[in-house]
This record gives structure tokens, C-alpha cells and sequence, in this order.
């Protein structure tokens, strides 16, 4: 073969080669499901407006994230507190495989 063949499909080779995939790095930042399970897991819970607060989430998507956990296998009390405060959410029981 000559020398421009070679050339060639060596550069073709390249050009077909598979990138190789990086594995992403874990950071060390706690993801929006591990903070608000940590933020439920307090002693006195937490009520919504403390969640939409903590994370800038609208009202329903704070309560749509409390109902992924309990699909999830979480269980989660609500308790309503006297003198017209917001309900408070707390998980009392985390599924067998919690992640």
C-alpha cells in the first residue's frame, strides 16, 4: 500500500473511534432529594412554606416532591399545628432500600 493509503485510514480509524464515556463525579452538594428528606427528617419537620422557601419551589411542586417520597416507600406524618400555622410535614418511616 502507499503511503497516502496508509495515511488515510489511519485518520478514518480515528475519525470512527468511539469517545470514551467519563464517569461523572459525584459532588459533594447533597441532591434536592436527599436535602429535603434531611430537611423532613427534623424532629419538628418542616411546613411548606419552609420547603418552597429552602429550595424556590412554588407550593405544588414542594408537595409533588413529598408525594415522589412516598412513592418512593418514605412515610410521611402531617401534623397541624394550633393559632392557624401551616401544616408540618415530617418523614416517620424511610423504606427498606432508601436512595
Amino acid at each position: 500500500m502507499s503511503e497516502a493509503l496508509l495515511s488515510n485510514t489511519e485518520d478514518q480509524k480515528d475519525c470512527n473511534a468511539v469517545p470514551s464515556r467519563k464517569i461523572p463525579r459525584r459532588s459533594s452538594r447533597p441532591t434536592r432529594k436527599e436535602a429535603l428528606v434531611r430537611l423532613l427528617s427534623r424532629k419538628a419537620g418542616a411546613d411548606v412554606p419552609t420547603i418552597c422557601k429552602s429550595f424556590g419551589w412554588q407550593p405544588r411542586s414542594a408537595r409533588a416532591a413529598m408525594t415522589g417520597l412516598r412513592n418512593a416507600g418514605y412515610e410521611i406524618a402531617s401534623d397541624t399545628p394550633a393559632g392557624g400555622k401551616p401544616r408540618r410535614y415530617r418523614i416517620v418511616g424511610t423504606p427498606e432500600r432508601a436512595g
